[in-house]
This record gives structure tokens, sequence and C-alpha cells, in this order.
């Protein structure tokens, strides 16, 4: 869809989430997009806010995340399950 000239994706759903330490901003989210036929790993910050990351965290309340939405309180995140 484009929107102001841009391209604009839309999140079908989030399926999975993981925590990557290489990475500056470890958690990352699997995302299912609307007219794709492969998910992608995401970074939080890409895509925080976004009502399917709630839907996904009640469905799995256990998983890493989600980032607070006050930029500050990024800096610690929950441990992955073992």
């Amino acid at each position: 869809m484009e929107v102001d000239g841009e391209i604009e994706h839309h999140v079908q759903e989030i399926v999975d989430c993981k925590l990557d330490r290489r990475r500056r901003q470890p958690l990352l989210y699997r995302v299912r997009w609307t007219g794709y036929h492969e998910d992608t790993w995401e970074p939080a910050e890409n895509i925080n806010g976004l009502e399917a990351i709630d839907l996904f965290h009640q469905r799995y309340p256990n998983k890493s995340g989600p980032l607070p939405e006050n930029p500050v309180d990024q800096q610690v995140l929950p441990e992955l399950e073992p």
C-alpha cells in the first residue's frame, strides 16, 4: 500500500520473538506480513507499539519483551526462557 508517496507494509501477525545479544537492541520479532509469503525478523524498535505485539504477548506472556513505550526504559530487557 502506498501512503504519502511511500510504500507501507502491514503486519498480519507476530509469530515469535527472540533475544540476539550481538545486536545493540537485542529484541527481535518474527513478523508475518500481509501479502507476503516469508516471515522476517525485525528489530523491536522498528515495530514497537503495534497491536500485533500486544496480541502476541497476551498469547505468550512468558516470551521476551515487549519494549517499554518510554525509550529511556529500553535499556533493560527481560531474559529469554531456557
